[in-house]
């Protein structure tokens, strides 16, 4: 999607992790299941960094 407008990602970093007693220990369980590879879950937004292209 960026590079189709003509940007180059600098970074992306997850923001606001959910504070939720029901969320919490499914997102643990899944990532303990999954060996942590979905550990971005915990996170209900992404902050994205981006460069217009030159």
């Amino acid at each position: 999607m960026y590079k189709d407008c003509g940007y180059n990602i600098q970074s992306i970093k997850g923001i606001n992790v959910t504070k939720s007693f029901l969320y919490f220990p499914f997102a643990v369980l899944f990532n303990i299941v999954l060996l942590g590879s979905q550990i971005d879950m915990f996170f209900m937004q992404h902050a994205t960094v981006a460069k217009k292209n030159e």
